[in-house]
């Protein structure tokens, strides 16, 4: 079988040819004659990667054993999916086309760790020292709480439109 797009033979059971990725439709041909070989110019692409930064203030979310990153992509996806939908409409009117598909995977995340230390009243003060001791006060006021959060950078997708 051949791909009608840019006449390279493919697999019969390709959905898209492994060339130019262009979508195969159930139709099978036969081999072209070499006529028709000569009619089927092979097509050029230029390629770019499409970049969409998130806003600097953009929540952070915090990483846990009950969260997956795919979990926390999707969050930022449906939270920001129009507007990059709407930057990416604006290539795809220029004639690019995506590569890959365009979901919450293209999401590039960065992980930050974050240290605070426990807010601590006068009462709460009192009342440890009674009970725990001042060894345990103070122990528990020198030892910070880390946890980690995951903050998204960009959605990245690689795209390529024809070269007339």
């Amino acid at each position: 079988m051949y791909c009608s797009n840019c006449g390279k033979k493919i697999s019969k059971s390709s959905k898209f040819c492994q060339y130019c990725g262009n979508e195969i439709v159930n139709s099978e041909k036969k081999v072209p004659s070499t006529e028709d070989k000569s009619d089927l110019t092979p097509v050029k692409y230029e390629k770019k990667k499409f970049v969409w930064k998130f806003p600097k203030g953009a929540e952070p979310i915090p990483i846990s054993n009950s969260i997956t990153l795919s979990e926390i992509r999707n969050r930022f996806w449906e939270e920001y999916k129009v507007d990059i939908e709407s930057e990416l409409a604006n290539s795809i009117e220029e004639g690019w086309k995506p590569i890959k598909d365009v979901n919450s995977s293209r999401i590039e995340l960065k992980k930050i760790e974050h240290t605070s230390r426990p807010q601590i009243d006068l009462l709460f003060i009192l009342i440890a020292i009674v009970t725990f001791g001042l060894n345990l006060l103070v122990y528990f006021l020198m030892s910070p709480t880390t946890y980690h959060l995951s903050k998204p950078i960009e959605f990245s997708l690689p795209m390529r439109r024809v070269i007339n």
